[in-house]
């Protein structure tokens, strides 16, 4: 007979569990569970009906809102039958106008008057690709400057602090930890060792008043596992059916050899689950650090094996799309020349798969939710 393991798994994952477990605004979505749409805009229309009558917002406040949702929609429509060098400006302003909306849905704010939304960045080129950057300014003095608020909202304290000057952002180094593009990055710029590894499956578990967090990676490289290591993770291996990690030991699952990512969280209490505790260890999971990105069956989730540029994939494609906006505005001779021809390509595959996984990571964001398309391909 097996042993009673002192640890109970939750099988139901609710609200948004493991990656958007933390609202920006609670509208109360999807009664705990994921939300699969097919029309986002239509989607998109609804949140901010219901933001207006929840929050018993004006009139005037959703004619505004409406409106940038109306050429965030339109930007991005005109951007998909566009050629790819006209479409990045296009893709750009749409996702300006769309954080224009979660921005007012962050700050629960009640009017727009006497408000200024200015870019808050700009693109600083140094005569090629792989030494060009973005500046993000951060200011809170003023206009509203959008790129920093957006950065705070998707990556909270891994932002730039308020009031500290530019922040200069590399963007062949951002792009380095696009999960959407990574293999292409890696092809391009012959790198051998990908910065991702995949998550093959993960568990959530309870012990009286704490929460765990498993991962399994498989069976990590020597080199892979330093790697990991490195970057703070809390890895333990297990075989032979044990391990030095005592909950890999006692739970009664299935357990394959390998190695696994292990998180923890207090929760002070022995009632059902609340969204709160759920909101908690989704943090720590974001904190530890954890990519994302979603395909035909659903979200697929990474731990990287690099120190830098670990942001959240909003961000990233946010900060490149406005890099390569501003080129095709300002300087359009220099999109064939700034790029080599393989490097074309990848912005080709950025400017094909990335903007959608804006559109619906932002949402899943903001509602604290898994948000899918349904019936059609990423």
């Amino acid at each position: 007979m097996a042993k009673k393991s002192n640890f109970k798994e939750i099988t139901e994952h609710k609200n948004g569990f493991p990656l958007f477990s933390d609202p920006i605004i609670d509208l109360d979505i999807g009664k705990g569970k994921k939300v699969v749409i097919s029309d986002i805009w239509s989607f998109w229309y609804y949140l901010v009906k219901k933001f207006i009558s929840r929050k018993q917002k004006t009139n005037e406040l959703e004619k505004e809102l409406l409106s940038y949702l109306e050429q965030s929609k339109y930007f991005y429509e005109s951007a998909e039958k566009s050629p790819i060098k006209s479409q990045p400006l296009l893709y750009y302003y749409s996702f300006l106008n769309l954080s224009k909306v979660i921005y007012v849905f962050k700050e629960n704010k009640d009017s727009l008057e006497g408000i200024k939304f200015i870019h808050g960045i700009s693109e600083v080129y140094r005569s090629s690709f792989d030494k060009s950057e973005v500046s993000i300014k951060t200011s809170t003095q003023g206009d509203i400057q959008l790129a920093h608020e957006v950065f705070k909202i998707f990556d909270g304290s891994m932002a730039p602090p308020n009031n500290s000057n530019k922040h200069n952002f590399n963007i062949k180094e951002l792009l380095s930890h696009c999960v959407g593009i990574h293999r292409a990055y890696s092809e391009i710029y012959n790198i051998d060792d990908e910065n991702f590894i995949k998550i093959e499956k993960f568990f959530l578990f309870r012990q009286s008043k704490k929460l765990h967090f498993l991962a399994y990676l498989g069976n990590l490289k020597q080199e892979d596992y330093n790697k990991v290591k490195n970057c703070n993770y809390q890895i333990y291996y297990f075989e032979n059916n044990t391990s030095n990690l005592n909950i890999l030991n006692e739970i009664n699952i299935d357990k394959k050899e390998g190695h696994y990512l292990h998180l923890e969280l207090d929760i002070n209490h022995y009632n059902e689950l609340t969204k709160d505790n759920y909101r908690e260890i989704c943090k720590e999971i974001r904190r530890a650090g954890i990519w994302y990105f979603i395909g035909n069956s659903g979200y697929t989730i990474y731990l990287s094996k690099n120190n830098n540029m670990r942001y959240s994939q909003e961000s990233i494609i946010y900060m490149t799309m406005f890099f390569l906006g501003s080129i095709t505005r300002y300087n359009p001779y220099l999109f064939d020349s700034i790029f080599s021809d393989k490097e074309q390509w990848l912005m080709s595959e950025f400017l094909t798969t990335q903007p959608k996984q804006f559109l619906y990571l932002a949402t899943a964001r903001v509602l604290g939710r898994n948000i899918l398309k349904a019936y059609s391909s990423f």
